[in-house]
């Protein structure tokens, strides 16, 4: 740098008074520090909403599973097995977080082509991306969902019924 700081005070003596350098990357990691920091509350605010939404999910199961009891029990006197009505409650649970999913997937896409779009230098959106994602939330509800419904369907139909 002495070398290039000599040179540049031999080409330009009066119209420069000190010789001022950074380095590109230097540069460039500032220019994008904004974004970094953008980047952690998104993920935080991400991880909040998640957060939330299987606490409703939470919320809503133990509420569907206790209004559904003697339903359960039912089922269970005439032969159903526990796998069974796990796997209904998990499929009709599943059915609304992919309805949730079907608009979410083209929003998301829209919201990041146009944030990308304002940098020189950007990357192609690939689709599984947002497959991952809503894979994530999928199997996040289907273990509350799982964990809930199955304490449910595992007690002793008797003790729901006994009361009819």
């Amino acid at each position: 740098m002495n070398f290039i700081q000599k040179k540049f005070e031999e080409m330009a003596p009066f119209f420069i008074k000190e010789f001022k350098y950074k380095f590109f990357s230097d540069a460039l990691n500032r220019n994008y520090e904004q974004e970094r920091q953008q980047s952690r509350m998104l993920l935080a605010f991400t991880i909040l909403a998640v957060v939330i939404a299987m606490m409703g999910v939470f919320g809503l199961v133990t509420l569907s599973t206790r209004q559904r009891t003697k339903e359960i029990g039912i089922r269970k006197v005439n032969g159903a097995h526990s796998g069974g009505i796990v796997k209904m409650f998990c499929l009709e649970y599943l059915k609304w977080v992919g309805i949730a999913f079907m608009p979410t997937c083209p929003l998301g896409y829209l919201f990041m082509y146009h944030w990308l779009d304002e940098f020189a230098y950007r990357t192609t959106m690939s689709w599984w991306l947002f497959l991952g994602g809503g894979l994530i939330i999928a199997g996040i509800t289907l273990l509350t969902v799982i964990g809930q419904t199955w304490r449910t369907a595992s007690q002793n139909p008797v003790r729901s019924l006994r009361y009819e």
